[in-house]
């Protein structure tokens, strides 16, 4: 955040003359919050608008020309005021199309520079990647596949088998971005606002600089994760009817970081339409957007996209698709060794006594259980079921192979065939 050319977009307006917003969108913005809080003064209304009072004073004075404002009086050089009754029919007209009354929002064109600005330029490493994912236990072919890919900065495609730690991989990946970026409270377009910083995605920085413009949240770089409960609309803006305020849709959010859809395949709208909504901002870097009247426009797409499935690539989509996603990692099932060591270390975790012999029972259960194969779920699972077994019965924390098989009776469900048919007849 030191470049001098950013340094200069993101510093406080001083003067109305150079901020990126028109007079009618400052002026609608001032009348509104004076409705909402009924008396105000000039040095409060900047602080609640984020706006210098180089920029509110212009605009204030030209509300009171117009015989909008209606002035009571000075505490030591601050006026002191409310709406007149034309104001407030001013006012209520404006709240009743949006009601938004918070920190001004940014103008669309500066937050298109801005996020522009906000490219990665990172140089991953074999040493950063490993060190991104110490507390998962991956190969080091793996870990040799997954830099050059996130290095790349484009789009990942991750797939293989349920339970092998493809969703791990993907949240951990933001752990390799070590810079800040800058999040707009909310951005404006055509006298509409559309809020972006969203508290439950955006992590802002404990200490947030200094000179910085109000209208902007330092953050880290966000993560932002759907799955199976994805559909069109959440890639869409959606405006609230009570208030008139536009949210913006999960890429613009996950903007400067990554949006992990989780589950590929499974959301409720259909694969195919999935896939079509992606192939222009993957091949562009721009998606377009429309406000509820029709008016199209579009913004950055710049993110890094990850797709996560257990389902078989060839069923989701074509090799047009397939080829925008440059990068396609698979993450298969976990070798005895790799197995052993999420073992220990979740049993640790669990504070749970584990030697060879138990290493080796859970391995078999595993097996024989989980169709011959082992993946990286069945450690933590399995163990955190034997801790409920122990707390359930208050008994004494003693690992035995009788308490994993209980634990794995739990976990694994019966294969189809006879057996299932028998134990279903006799229920």
């Amino acid at each position: 955040m030191s470049s001098p050319g950013r340094s200069q977009i993101l510093a406080k307006p001083g003067s109305l003359g150079l901020i990126d917003l028109n007079e009618k969108t400052i002026a609608d913005l001032i009348l509104v919050r004076v409705l909402v809080q009924d008396r105000t003064t000039t040095t409060k209304l900047a602080v609640d608008l984020g706006l210098s009072p180089g920029v509110i004073h212009p605009v204030f004075e030209d509300l009171r020309a117009r015989k909008l404002l209606d002035v009571h009086g000075l505490v030591a050089d601050d006026y002191v005021f409310s709406l007149t009754q034309e104001g407030r029919t001013h006012a209520l007209h404006r709240y009743d199309r949006c009601s938004y009354s918070s920190i001004a929002p940014v103008s669309l064109q500066r937050y298109r520079d801005v996020v522009a600005m906000q490219q990665p330029r990172l140089q991953v490493s074999p040493e950063m990647v490993r060190r991104s994912f110490a507390d998962l236990v991956l190969s080091d072919s793996m870990l040799d596949q997954i830099g050059p890919a996130f290095a790349g900065q484009r789009s990942i495609f991750l797939y293989g088998p349920t339970g092998t730690g493809k969703t791990s991989i993907a949240e951990r990946l933001i752990r390799m971005y070590t810079d800040a970026i800058v999040v707009p409270h909310s951005v404006e377009l055509d006298n509409q606002i559309i809020t972006v910083f969203d508290p439950t995605i955006h992590e802002p920085l404990p200490t947030q600089p200094p000179h910085l413009d109000p209208r902007w949240v330092a953050c880290r770089r966000p993560l932002v994760i759907t799955g199976g409960e994805l559909e069109a609309s959440m890639l869409q803006l959606r405006r609230d009817p009570q208030s008139g305020i536009y949210s913006a849709p999960l890429q613009m959010r996950a903007n400067n970081g990554i949006l992990m859809i989780d589950d590929f395949g499974r959301q409720l709208m259909p694969a195919e339409a999935m896939l079509n909504r992606w192939i222009v901002p993957l091949e562009k870097r721009i998606d377009y957007l429309a406000l509820d009247y029709g008016m199209s426009f579009y913004i950055p797409f710049e993110l890094l996209i990850v797709f996560s499935t257990n389902l078989e690539p060839r069923k989701l989509g074509d090799d047009a698709f397939f080829r925008r996603i440059q990068n396609k990692v698979y993450v298969g099932p976990m070798e005895p060794h790799q197995f052993d060591e999420v073992a220990l270390r979740m049993a640790k975790e669990l504070s749970i006594s584990m030697g060879f012999d138990h290493l080796d029972t859970l391995q078999e259960i595993c097996l024989r259980r989980g169709n011959n194969v082992l993946r990286a779920c069945y450690p933590r699972d399995l163990l955190r079921l034997v801790r409920s077994i122990w707390d359930y019965e208050g008994c004494d924390q003693h690992l035995s192979r009788e308490v994993l098989e209980r634990a794995a009776e739990l976990y694994f469900t019966i294969d189809s065939g006879p057996h299932i048919d028998s134990v279903l007849t006799a229920v």
